[in-house]
């Protein structure tokens, strides 16, 4: 069984420590987080090691990685995780949940796909993804890195999808659309046109906001 630390000790990653644990999937040996974050000696019965004493206590080729961190500052938080960990040469893996259905897809690593997500043929995506449950996503369709997709989302075929995008609970996106990078889709929210990047869709609206993502707080 391969055996992973989870980046993470919050609600994100109590829920996919919850899923990991009902598969039996994984051992999870410890959590870490930022040292400043760090309160407590354990969480979900499992040692917190503050990240730079990792390597103190586990080899770097004994274990992988999983990031289990939320959306915040339109995902760059968890991208700033994973990239600092790239480049002290830990290695990441995935974690796709057995009740999600992906056929002929592709993707990188240090994905969380979590249950009853529907991935059509031949779809793609990219690395560093949270892709909560009960989604789907059409055929031929390309997810970039670091995205955070909600639950009940429906992304129709030959969607692009650039890095660091957020859609909320129920959006709907028409086929062949390409919604550029940074961009925050609110929920409820219906895109049949293509997006351009840093653009806020607020919640039920197909409109834009006069606002940019990269000014809004979430």
């Amino acid at each position: 069984m391969k055996k992973i630390i989870i980046f993470g000790i919050g609600q994100i990653a109590e829920a996919l420590t919850d899923a990991i644990e009902f598969e039996k999937k994984y051992e999870i040996l410890a959590y870490t987080a930022d040292n400043r974050f760090i309160k407590n000696q354990k969480f979900k019965n499992k040692p917190i090691i503050p990240i730079d004493e990792i390597t103190k206590n586990f080899d770097k080729e004994d274990f992988y990685f999983l990031t289990a961190v939320g959306f915040k500052k339109l995902n760059k938080d968890r991208q700033r995780i994973y990239e600092m960990l790239k480049q002290k040469g830990f290695l990441f893996t995935n974690f796709i949940s057995s009740e999600a259905r992906l056929v002929n897809a592709k993707y990188g690593e240090n994905n969380i796909i979590f249950e009853f997500n529907n991935l059509q043929s031949n779809v793609s995506i990219g690395n560093n993804n949270i892709i909560w449950s009960g989604n789907h996503v059409g055929h031929h369709t390309k997810i970039g890195n670091n995205c955070f997709i909600t639950s009940h989302v429906t992304i129709s075929g030959s969607v692009t999808i650039e890095d660091n995008c957020f859609l909320g609970v129920n959006s709907t996106i028409k086929d062949n659309i390409l919604i550029e990078r940074e961009t925050i889709v609110g929920a409820g929210s219906l895109i049949l046109k293509n997006i351009k990047k840093n653009s806020v869709l607020s919640s039920g609206q197909s409109g834009l906001s006069k606002v940019s993502s990269d000014k809004l707080k979430m």
